[in-house]
């Protein structure tokens, strides 16, 4: 018999480049959030952490 698998993929989002700087301000990451919470009700899936 045959089983099903599930697929599950993990990302993570880090706000910070190379050379430990801060890549985003408060305010682009207000921006990234909006625009991954969007993206949650398009795909289906859902953010676990961010």
């Amino acid at each position: 018999m045959r089983t099903e698998r599930l697929l599950v993929s993990f990302y993570h989002f880090v706000p910070r480049v190379a050379d430990r700087r801060m890549a985003l301000e408060p305010k682009d990451e207000e921006i990234f959030r909006k625009i991954l919470r969007s993206q949650e009700v398009f795909s289906g899936v859902s953010a676990i952490t961010y």
